[in-house]
């Protein structure tokens, strides 16, 4: 059966999120492509092997301050990261709006939190750049997450399961079962 344990809702919510990603994976690759191909043509070797500075003038530049002695096809290709770059905060900001709103609504007080990022990634377009994250960086990263992140998530899932009519199982076994990734606390 599709899905497995999981929810038809929350599956059908993980394809769609695997095919966005899917899709911005694609994008970026590109973009990433077409840097490093027009890096090899204009400096003669690859971005890797470029000299500690001009590497620095890059990525200053993706940061928003482009050196004119960057030349032309490779700043067209850093004009265009940082575009998409810009373009994916914003898409992400309007998530973050509709869950405030409904935060809001609800009279949670985490709507504030979301403002909070909210500003800050509003902030940050067209300046800001972070290269890594520690849930794709760090194999061990979810037993890192605060117990009570993962209790509100759990929370949160039999609340959304209740509204439907489903039951999800309760208990440390239960919750283990239908989300082994994350198989401690309760």
């Amino acid at each position: 059966m599709p899905g497995g344990l999981l929810p038809k809702d929350v599956f059908d919510e993980k394809i769609q999120r695997d095919n966005e990603l899917a899709v911005a994976e694609f994008d970026t690759s590109h973009l990433v492509g077409s840097l490093e191909r027009v890096v090899r043509e204009e400096y003669g070797k690859r971005f890797e092997s470029l000299p500690e500075e001009d590497v620095q003038k890059i990525a200053r530049a993706l940061s928003g301050r482009v050196d004119s002695g960057i030349p032309e096809r490779t700043r067209t290709a850093i004009v265009a990261m940082r575009q998409y770059i810009d373009r994916l905060s914003a898409e992400y900001v309007s998530v973050l709006e509709k869950q405030a709103a409904d935060l809001e609504a609800a009279g949670d007080p985490e709507s504030n939190a979301k403002a909070d990022i909210i500003k800050t990634i509003r902030g940050n377009v067209g300046q800001y750049v972070h290269r890594s994250y520690r849930a794709f960086d760090d194999p061990k990263w979810f037993s890192k997450i605060p117990d009570a992140t993962i209790n509100a998530a759990r929370r949160y899932l039999r609340e959304q399961a209740a509204a439907r009519g489903d039951v999800l199982p309760r208990g440390r076994a239960g919750m283990n079962r239908r989300f082994p990734s994350t198989s401690r606390g309760q």
